[in-house]
């Protein structure tokens, strides 16, 4: 009975642990993180989804990736905003 009762514990463990990685429970900025850690991808499909991450993120993970974006001047923070407002 108490290999029984450890069993379970176990598997109720790994079920919540298995659920923390579910796709609802990320952030914009980690899915956008996740993807930009496999670039340059060497294979297309591993290329694939991680654009399809990207774009799975809508107008809050471009403003992210703008804001993530270093320039010098400035110029390309500003052009992305005013793609955001058309």
């Amino acid at each position: 009975m108490k290999k029984l009762q450890i069993v379970l514990f176990f598997l109720f463990v790994l079920s919540g642990l298995a659920y923390g990685q579910l796709d609802v429970n990320r952030t914009v900025a980690t899915k956008l993180a996740d993807a930009l850690a496999v670039l340059p991808a060497e294979k297309e499909k591993v290329l694939n989804q991680a654009m399809a991450d990207i774009a799975s993120t809508g107008q809050a993970g471009l403003s992210e990736l703008i804001d993530m974006r270093e320039t010098s001047t400035g110029e390309a923070k500003h052009a992305g905003r005013l793609l955001l407002r058309i």
